[in-house]
Parts: C-alpha cells; sequence; structure tokens
C-alpha cells in the first residue's frame, strides 16, 4: 500500500502569474528531464528515486518514489498536473512498483528519448 508523500520541488511551485508561459513549461520541462535523467541512471534494483507515469486524461499523472518502506511517492504537479486517485495510491504495492519501474527501464531503452521534451517552435 503506497501514501504520498511531499510534492517534489520544483518550477511548478512558481505560483507568478507574471512569468511567462512559454518559459515556464521550458523549465519545468528541464527540471523534468533532470528528473527522468536520475532515474534513469538508478542501478538496476533501485526504485528511490525512480519516476512512474500513470496514463490520465490526454497526459500522465507523474510521481517519483521516495521510500519503499513504507512506500511513499511524491507528486510532481508538471503540465497539467494530472494526478492519481487516492484509491489507485492506497492500492499501489511495492511489487507493482518495481514492475512499473522496469517497464518505464525497458521502454527507455527501446525508444532512447524522454515523451516530456518540448518542441521549439
Amino acid at each position: 500500500m503506497a501514501r504520498r508523500g511531499y510534492d517534489v520541488p520544483g518550477p511548478w511551485d512558481d505560483d507568478e502569474k507574471t512569468t511567462n508561459w512559454t518559459e515556464r513549461m521550458k523549465a519545468e520541462a528541464a527540471e523534468l528531464e533532470r528528473l527522468l535523467e536520475t532515474s534513469k541512471s538508478l542501478p538496476a534494483g533501485e526504485i528511490v528515486g525512480a519516476i512512474l507515469r500513470f496514463q490520465k486524461g490526454d497526459g500522465y499523472a507523474l510521481y517519483r518514489v521516495e521510500k519503499e518502506k513504507p512506500l511513499t511517492l511524491a507528486w510532481i504537479p508538471f503540465g497539467d498536473c494530472w494526478s492519481i486517485s487516492d484509491a489507485e495510491m492506497r492500492g499501489l504495492r511495492l511489487d507493482d512498483v518495481r514492475k512499473l519501474v522496469a517497464s518505464e527501464r525497458r521502454l527507455s531503452a527501446l525508444f532512447g528519448r524522454s515523451k516530456f521534451k518540448m518542441k521549439e517552435g
């Protein structure tokens, strides 16, 4: 059973409405790319620090594994800020998270790049 920890800090915390939207999205994408690189560089079997994606609407709910015991995930409020429900969160087991991380690593190895990079122009 997973629980939600604190949100992952980043440029998405900037509540200033004066921020240029394009610049803010570029900053968010760069920070997410840094988190994804950290996740990809974890040794095999390590899940703390791994990024999990859950398909929601037209995007993904993103979380970082904070602790194994008790299983704790931190929300990454990227882009449209999709999240999973409390029931989905409670239903996650450590074994589920290990499988999700392994699946993400295999997909990354196949396609070699992140889906979260912003296109220029």
